[in-house]
């Protein structure tokens, strides 16, 4: 996995804010069934693997708990 920021690359590109290759190639993924999502994964497995992430709500993606709960869940 490289150093990217993905937490603002998905942002960004789910905002429809984010113009680069990046942005465009994940709002790509969104759109793609599983079957084409494993094929682009072939090209570019660190960004399928960031918006799996990112749909999951894992990784870098998890929510932090809310203080306000004082955890109850």
């Amino acid at each position: 996995m490289d150093e990217r920021n993905w937490v603002m690359e998905m942002e960004m590109a789910m905002n429809n804010s984010g113009t680069w290759f990046t942005s465009h190639l994940l709002r790509l993924i969104a759109k793609a069934d599983k079957s084409n999502q494993e094929s682009i994964r072939l090209g570019f497995p660190d960004h399928v693997a960031a918006y799996e992430r990112w749909m999951a709500g894992a990784g870098e993606f998890a929510k932090e708990p809310d203080s306000n709960t004082s955890g109850v869940v």
